[in-house]
């Protein structure tokens, strides 16, 4: 693929973190939402996060990022960058992270005359934007050899139900202290319940088996969880036998 093809096929995205970049505060919500669903919708970018979110643990990174007192060190490895900001977006957009607090905490003292806002956008944003157009176009590292995707038709109503049993799964492990003997912590699991999403909404069979198989080793001892993933569970193995 030509780059001219890459960056016309990933405009939807590059446009929206743009978009973000030069709105008002105010605006933070609706752009942060836009900027999420045009990763869902963009599969050169979505395959990019999702390889990124591969065996990244947040709550590592965040300890290191928040260790110095009124900045934000994020990650500088290119991949675990993209995690990191994807990981903090949807933070943001499940309300998990106050925007206004998170601004004020750790970008507050920056040396420009920009704002929090602003800096937060160029810093972390706009990076993340550039860093995926920059892997897609082979600029900063060598990509791996790719597979041929695997192509699952699933039926829309399935796909529709597995959705709606995953956001569910996601609200009930919010709404944990922790994850009980679990080999992952509670926002690791979020993580990877995240990335399932990301998967069903972009029909990626491989990757929809390959998130709901780590929930299953994940889980620890949560009965509900595990009660939880059952209709998952029957739906995968039936639905995604070929991925």
């Amino acid at each position: 693929m030509t780059e001219e093809k890459i960056l016309e096929e990933i405009k939807t995205f590059t446009d929206a973190c743009e978009k973000m970049a030069s709105s008002k505060f105010i605006m933070i919500d609706k752009r942060i939402g836009d900027v999420l669903k045009s990763i869902a919708q963009t599969e050169l970018v979505f395959d990019v996060v999702k390889e990124c979110m591969f065996n990244f643990n947040f709550e590592r990174e965040w300890r290191t990022a928040t260790s110095k007192v009124g900045y934000l060190l994020p990650p500088e490895e290119s991949h675990r960058f993209i995690a990191f900001v994807f990981a903090i977006l949807n933070l943001i957009d499940d309300k998990k992270i106050s925007a206004s607090d998170f601004l004020s905490k750790y970008f507050s003292k920056t040396e420009t005359e920009a704002g929090p806002y602003s800096d937060f956008c160029q810093m972390l944003v706009i990076k993340f934007k550039n860093l995926i157009v920059a892997k897609l176009l082979n600029k900063t590292e060598v990509q791996p050899e790719q597979k041929p995707k695997v192509v699952v038709n699933i039926d829309k109503d399935i796909m529709s139900r597995l959705g709606f049993l995953a956001k569910d799964l996601k609200d009930y492990v919010q709404g944990l202290k922790k994850v009980k003997k679990s080999s992952v912590t509670k926002g690791e699991l979020i993580e990877i319940i995240n990335g399932l999403i990301l998967a069903i909404k972009n029909e990626d069979g491989k990757y929809v088996k390959a998130f709901v198989t780590a929930i299953k080793a994940g889980h620890g001892k949560d009965k509900e969880i595990e009660a939880r993933l059952v209709e998952i569970l029957d739906i995968v193995d039936k639905s995604f036998i070929d991925a």
